[in-house]
C-alpha cells in the first residue's frame, strides 16, 4: 500500500506517482531501477530519469539516515523540499534551473520530481570525452557569467563543481540545489574555490580560466584585482582537503 504526502508541487504528480506504484506492485526504489535510467544511487538515495504521464522526468529519492531524520521527513524538514524551494525561487529570478514539479513523502522515504535536461551533459563529462563541437573559451565564458548572475542573484550554490553545471539546450544550468543559499562573502568565496579546484584538477589552462574569471568578474562588476582575494581564503582549505585525499595532481591557478 502506498502512502503518500504531497509537500511541494503539483497534487495531480501525487495522484500519478500513486497509481504507478499501485499497479505496479512494486516500491518506489524497485520500480525507479525497472523502469528508470538509473544516473546515481547509494544507501541514502536514489537518481533517476522515469516517465510519468508520458514525460521524462528526473526522480530523486531520499531514504532517511536515522530516526531523527525520519521525524524530519515527516514535517518536511529535509533537503528535498530545500531543493524544491529554492529552484522555484532561483527560477523566479530568471535563473537557468530544472523545473521543480513535486516533492513527496511515500511511506517515510521522500521524492523529489523536476523537470529532466534529457540530452544535457555535465561540464566534467564534456571535459573528459574532450567537449565536442563546443569551444572551452565559450564554455568558460558562461561558466563565469552564471555563477556571477546566480550570486549577483542573492544566490549561493553550496556544491559548485563541474558536474553541477549541465550544459543543454544551448545553455548552462544549475542543478543538484540541495545546499543553495545566501550570496554571503564566504559563500560565494567557495562557489568560486569548489568551480577553481575542479579547473585545477583536469589541469585546465591559465588561458582557459582566465575566460572564466574576466567573465565572472564582468557579470559581477568585481575588479579583476579582487578576484583573487576573494578566492583564496576558501580555495586553500579546498585545495588542501582534495590533495590530502587524492595526492598531489593537476595545476595550480591560482
Amino acid at each position: 500500500m502506498v502512502t503518500d504526502t504531497l509537500l511541494r508541487g503539483d497534487p495531480h504528480l501525487a495522484s500519478t506517482v500513486a497509481a504507478v506504484l499501485s499497479s505496479g506492485g512494486l516500491p518506489l526504489e524497485g520500480w525507479m531501477r525497472h523502469h528508470g535510467e538509473v544516473l546515481k544511487g547509494d544507501i541514502n538515495s536514489l537518481v533517476c530519469l522515469a516517465e510519468l504521464d508520458g514525460e521524462i522526468r528526473y526522480l530523486k529519492l531520499y531514504h532517511p539516515k536515522n530516526l531523527l531524520q525520519r521525524v524530519a521527513f515527516r514535517f518536511g524538514l529535509a533537503r528535498a523540499v530545500r531543493a524544491f524551494d529554492r529552484a522555484s525561487a532561483m527560477r523566479a529570478q530568471g535563473l537557468p534551473v530544472p523545473v521543480p514539479l513535486g516533492c513527496l513523502s511515500l511511506n517515510g522515504n521522500l521524492l523529489l520530481v523536476t523537470e529532466a535536461l534529457v540530452d544535457a551533459k555535465d561540464l566534467k563529462s564534456l571535459w573528459l570525452e574532450g567537449l565536442g563541437p563546443h569551444p572551452l573559451a565559450g564554455l568558460m565564458t558562461a561558466a563565469g557569467q552564471l555563477l556571477a548572475s546566480m550570486h549577483q542573484a542573492g544566490f549561493s550554490h553550496g556544491d559548485c563543481k563541474w558536474s553541477n553545471l549541465l550544459l543543454g539546450q544551448g545553455r548552462l544550468w544549475l542543478v543538484d540545489l540541495e545546499a543553495v543559499g545566501t550570496a554571503a562573502r564566504r559563500r560565494v568565496s567557495r562557489d568560486l574555490a569548489r568551480f577553481t579546484v575542479n579547473a585545477e584538477d583536469m589541469c585546465l589552462s591559465m588561458e582557459s580560466f582566465e575566460h572564466f574569471v574576466t567573465a565572472y568578474c564582468e557579470r559581477a562588476s568585481l575588479p579583476r584585482g579582487q578576484f583573487a582575494a576573494l578566492v583564496l581564503p576558501e580555495l586553500r582549505k579546498l585545495r588542501r582537503r582534495h590533495r590530502k585525499k587524492y595526492g598531489e595532481r593537476g595545476a595550480v591557478l591560482l
